[in-house]
């Protein structure tokens, strides 16, 4: 499928080619026919035979390629089918080449156009496109496989834009431009013949091929430099279009075959082209064969090293990629660096594979590293002991399948000890032979603070036990050679004291009115008083009382004990006997003035613009309270302004007390100067009897002036607005009008407007209140109908709502019925006809009634809406559950019925008479 589509796009983009300055080479067509086993001979002579007589595609002019597109296609075709004719029994799959319309191909021809136009050679385009469909490569097993698969190298195109390296080999086909500026200014593109050269005009030409891009460059600068006036530096060569080359690469890679690449590519670049060695191909042993018969060989794990030996493999036209089979696979896992699989090669060992794979892990067990091998059909384990390859610098053979595991230093470090505690230093020491506890004091330090008397040293034991030692310190420091100085052993622990430790800890604290109130540590030298503890916690606060208490707790049964102070006198003079020593966890406690003090307020509420509660006092006066209130309310009733004030005596019942007050503008009280608040009062300002902002309805629709109305009365009706509004226009519905009324949340109220217009006396004809909102609707000359109707036999389902709904024109006021049968089919068979509504314009909905013998149906208006419901589907009984029908007792009901249904019929009968 690959060799048939390139064909075929290299054809088809003949003509796009035109455009970029791109073409189709004879090489390459050459090659194609060589790939599908056509030969080239029998082919031109059928393009002759056909009037083709061009010796080159070159030669084809850019109005001929539809027509000679056409006519290879055929040729082609037809040497196909002739070869399959000769070949019988063979099946040759996809031979005919398809047209562009070929839903298999037409996708990769827009890829290839798009690529071509950007800039891409056609032969690149068509690769990009069939490697882009080419299945993802398997992920990397050997290490340097991951560059050809995860696109870190790639293939570069013509539209790339790389600048040569200068040791890049120059060839026949390469296009060069030459810049100068200075003196002389010069621009000139010459491309390298067949032969080598490129010709400058007025000046001999020039050979280039095979030479290296610096070479070339100074070749140059020689030449023009004899023609032209220009220093070094104004002078530049630069590669304006690289040659396209083919090379073939087989062996062990993914796409072997012939491959087009642009020349800039170096061999690295061109494996990628072929997806890169398999798993099973080498890595360092690539085989480059050269078009003059030299080889090569090609080390990718060098060029991962350093990269820029790639500029020493660029490749020629028809140079060869041979990829042998991978000879040495090992592997390496577990503390090392970059754990895979390594190819080595002659004279690569052990060392080798540790510098591939990043060396050893922090954390590598290098005493003994693990070997696995299949040696005369069993695996051996070989232990390789690295310390001593290292120290003797020698090295260990490794064989193809060969497994290297390192693995981890085995459990924690245990060569230290450690000292915690009351030192200056603590923490883990490394343990020395004939380490002893004085050695490890001199390391960690002890403090002021510590406790030389006693000591502890925790030894571990294998068991996971511990064992715990008494040391006497002040013995060690006195005499180090003492039996107390005992020598140390890995992982053991000395714990150092503190000397407080021993002792008791007791705290004194004060609360209250203190600018820092707290818990403070306790002298035990019983030097410490209550203004010491008060200066320590910051001083007194401003609201301290004159007197303050020292809470004593015992400390065996915790029974406090409260001793009173005049805490400022204490202050004042430390000598007097108010300044108490103070003892164990006393605490010192200091009210608040404020404590004492009773809060009392007034309260204001009514038509204020800040009702609420205020601290009292004496000062205050109805005027300070009013504006302390944010003043009255424009509604405000200022002869209105109640005090309520409740009589306190002494040990007598309280009694409530009522005052009205008169304000003027400026909130002072008339005809009461001298009116004073007292604590607890509430003032009520009242409201202005009957005040109220106007009130609005909208009215809204089929009305002459619709809009917003005030409603000028209390009581204001229906009929009242609509008059206002200038009555209904010729296409008002009143029946379908509607109010809607926000106030106490009402919501929608069918009025029958129709009604209320031909009787205003009429009830419906309500009051109005403020926010109703009154929609008139335009006439509906229409009918709505739906439900368990048999709308679908009728009409098509385009002309149907939801629910089967279909919408009529009216057809005067007839029942529910008559619109069902004549406009919707009928009812259906799941309809229910105890189950008739029709909904009016205005809301309302009134049901069929059901007589017994007859029913009722509720008459249709414009702009109704017929619905049918379906019947109750009864759950189905067992068999068992289902009861014995008496066919006596129902043919005696039936001939009832009948009597009954006669008997009616002859008494309609004489009543018409």
């Amino acid at each position: 499928m690959r060799t048939k589509l390139l064909i075929f796009l290299t054809i088809l983009l003949a003509g796009v080619s035109v455009q970029v300055d791109a073409q189709v080479t004879d090489q390459m067509l050459q090659q194609q026919l060589l790939e599908r086993g056509i030969d080239e001979a029998q082919f031109r002579v059928k393009l002759r035979e056909r009037g083709v007589t061009y010796n080159s595609l070159q030669e084809v002019p850019p109005e001929k390629y539809a027509e000679i597109e056409t006519i290879v296609k055929e040729i082609i075709d037809e040497m196909e089918r002739e070869k399959a004719a000769a070949t019988a029994g063979e099946q040759i799959q996809g031979a005919t080449l398809q047209t562009p319309q070929t839903d298999a191909l037409a996708e990769p021809v827009r890829e290839v156009k798009e690529s071509v136009l950007e800039g891409a050679t056609i032969e690149e385009a068509v690769v990009e496109s069939l490697e882009e469909r080419e299945p993802d490569l398997p992920p990397a097993k050997i290490y340097g496989q991951d560059i050809f698969r995860n696109q870190t190298l790639k293939v570069f195109r013509q539209a790339d834009n790389i600048k040569p390296k200068d040791n890049y080999l120059l060839g026949s086909g390469d296009e060069l431009t030459i810049s100068i500026w200075g003196v002389s200014i010069f621009e000139r593109t010459y491309t390298i013949d067949d032969a080598g050269y490129i010709s400058p005009a007025a000046m001999p030409r020039i050979f280039l091929k095979d030479m290296t891009f610096e070479a070339a460059k100074e070749k140059l600068l020689r030449h023009f430099s004899a023609f032209n006036r220009f220093s070094p530096d104004q002078f530049e060569v630069s590669l304006r279009y690289a040659r396209t080359i083919s090379i073939g690469i087989f062996g062990e890679v993914f796409e072997p075959g012939n491959h087009t690449i642009s020349a800039i590519n170096s061999a690295f670049n061109a494996l990628v082209a072929a997806g890169g060695p398999t798993d099973i191909g080498t890595l360092r042993n690539i085989k480059w064969i050269k078009n003059d018969g030299t080889m090569q060989k090609i080390d990718v794990y060098q060029y991962m090293v350093d990269p820029t030996i790639a500029e020493n493999f660029y490749l020629s036209d028809n140079d060869i990629l041979q990829v042998p089979l991978a000879n040495r696979i090992v592997s390496i896992s577990g503390a090392i660096t970059r754990p895979m699989r390594y190819e080595l090669i002659d004279g690569e060992n052990l060392l080798k594979l540790l510098q591939y794979a990043g060396d050893f892990t922090p954390q590598a067990y290098r005493e003994i590293i693990q070997l696995k091998r299949f040696e005369n059909d069993q695996q051996k384990v070989i232990d390789i002991n690295y310390n001593t390859l290292a120290r003797n610098g020698s090295d260990f053979t490794l064989r193809d399948g060969d497994q290297i595991v390192v693995r981890n230093i085995p459990g924690p470090y245990r060569n230290f000890v450690s000292i915690v505690g009351s030192v200056e230093l603590p923490g883990e020491y490394e343990f020395t032979e004939s380490m002893r506890i004085s050695d490890l004091l001199e390391k960690g330090l002890l403090t002021d603070e510590s406790e030389r008397a006693f000591a502890v040293l925790r030894r571990n034991n294998r068991d996971g036990t511990s064992n715990f030692i008494r040391v006497d310190l002040a013995e060690i420091f006195s005499n180090p050679a003492s039996t107390a100085n005992i020598l140390l052993a890995p992982s053991d622990q000395l714990r150092i004291y503190s000397k407080g430790t021993f002792v008791d800890q007791y705290q004194v604290s004060v609360n209250g009115q203190v600018r820092a109130p707290g818990e403070f540590a306790y002298d035990p030298s019983e030097n410490m008083r209550v203004r010491d503890l008060v200066l320590m916690a910051g001083g007194l606060s401003p609201q301290a009382t004159d007197f303050a208490y020292v809470i004593r707790r015992d400390l065996e049964t915790s029974e406090p004990q409260y001793i009173s102070i005049r805490i400022k006198e204490a202050m004042a003079d430390p000598t007097s006997d108010q300044n108490l020593v103070l003892e164990q966890n006393d605490v010192l406690q200091i009210q608040s003035k404020l404590s004492f003090i009773e809060g009392a307020s007034i309260t204001v509420s009514g038509a204020v613009r800040n009702p609420g509660s205020f601290d009292y006092d004496e000062s205050m006066s109805i005027k300070d309270l009013l504006t302390l209130a944010n003043g009255l309310r424009i509604y405000a009733a200022t002869n209105r302004i109640e005090i309520s004030r409740i009589v306190i005596e002494q040990n007598t019942p309280t009694k409530v007390i009522i005052a009205t007050l008169n304000v003027d503008e400026d909130l002072n009280p008339v005809g009461n100067p001298s009116f004073k608040l007292e604590p607890y009062d509430r003032i009520f300002v009242r409201s202005v009897p009957e005040f109220e902002f106007q009130k609005e309805v909208t009215v809204s629709g089929e009305v002459r002036y619709p809009g917003p109305y005030t409603i000028i009365s209390d009581n204001e009706r229906i009929t009242s607005l609509i008059h206002r509004a200038g009555g209904l226009t010729n296409e008002a519905f009143p029946s379908g009008a509607l109010l809607v009324r926000s106030f106490d949340a009402t919501g929608p109220i069918v009025i029958e407007l129709d009604k209320v217009l031909a009787n205003e006396s009429s009830e419906a004809n309500i009051i109005l209140k403020d926010g109703d909102v009154i929609t008139v609707p335009k006439i509906k000359d229409f009918v709505a109908i739906a439900g368990a109707v048999n709308t679908t036999r009728l009409y098509r389902q385009d002309l149907l709502g939801q629910d089967n709904r279909v919408t009529v024109v009216f057809d005067g006021s007839r029942s529910a019925r008559y619109y069902i049968d004549n406009f919707a089919g009928g009812f259906a068979d799941n309809g229910d006809r105890k189950k008739v509504t029709v909904e009016y314009p205005n809301g309302k909905i009134k049901e069929a009634k059901d007589f017994g013998l007859f029913r009722s149906y509720p008459r249709v208006e414009k702009g109704s809406i017929v619905r049918v419901g379906t019947k109750d589907v009864d759950p189905e009984r067992p068999e068992s559950e289902k009861e014995s029908i008496d066919w006596g007792e129902v043919l005696a009901n039936a001939v009832t019925q009948a009597t009954a249904v006669l008997t009616l019929i002859l008494l309609i009968d004489r009543a018409g008479r």
